[in-house]
């Protein structure tokens, strides 16, 4: 039976974790294919990209939310949904950053090239076997009785918790302002001068090209 109460501990791990698992397939992939090592990060600080823990969440939350929906039907609505959050972070870095950090232009039936027919069908695959993956995972939980480690649902390790959270919202802020100045450079449009001057001396546009190699300015 699906567990109808959603932990903030359990989404905030949850994160992080499909987050750098993400960021390793992603890397081990490029290697795999070109023979260097590529780290497609999303943040300043941290090894993460963020859009893999955002869906995990998504398919999580989706997961709970209908759990006498057939499996089938489900892993369509996780796919969809998650095509759609990919569009809306493909839109933000389209029209707000003028920047594309991938780009499915030679695909067929492709919007934008932010998505496409091709990998609306990959998402429902996966969005497939993570509920495959999940429901047998929760079936031995159930059969062998198995309960949370204590140290899981201490006060102590909520505390480390939220200092993590709090941690990856930061830099994943941090990310996003410093890309928005490197865009601005690029295209020359207004900025701040004492906030682009703190930015750039740390950030330059040489670190940016360096720490996010996929993205590519428009024009």
């Amino acid at each position: 039976m699906t567990e109808k109460r959603i932990r903030f501990i359990d989404i905030v791990w949850m994160f992080f974790f499909c987050s750098l698992i993400g960021l390793l397939s992603e890397g081990f992939y490029t290697l795999y294919l070109t023979g260097h090592w590529e780290s497609h990060v999303i943040t300043m600080l941290i090894p993460i990209c963020p859009i893999y823990g955002l869906g995990s969440v998504l398919f999580y939350y989706i997961d709970h939310s209908l759990p006498h929906v057939n499996i089938i039907f489900k892993s369509i609505i996780i796919g969809t949904a998650a095509t759609l959050m990919e569009f809306l972070c493909g839109l933000l870095l389209y029209y707000g950053y003028g920047m594309r950090a991938w780009d499915y232009t030679g695909a067929r039936f492709n919007i934008l090239g932010i998505i496409c027919l091709e990998f609306l069908f990959c998402w429902m695959l996966f969005a497939f076997g993570y509920l495959v993956v999940v429901r047998g995972f929760r079936k031995i939980a159930e059969n062998k009785k198995l309960e949370r480690p204590a140290w899981f649902t201490s006060d102590a390790f909520r505390i480390i918790t939220i200092i993590f959270a709090v941690i990856m919202v930061v830099d994943i802020i941090s990310a996003f302002v410093n890309i928005k100045f490197w865009s601005a450079r690029h295209y020359g449009n207004p900025v701040d001068k004492k906030v682009e001057q703190l930015v750039e001396n740390k950030f330059d546009d040489e670190y940016m090209r360096d720490r996010f190699v996929e993205w590519r300015f428009l024009k």
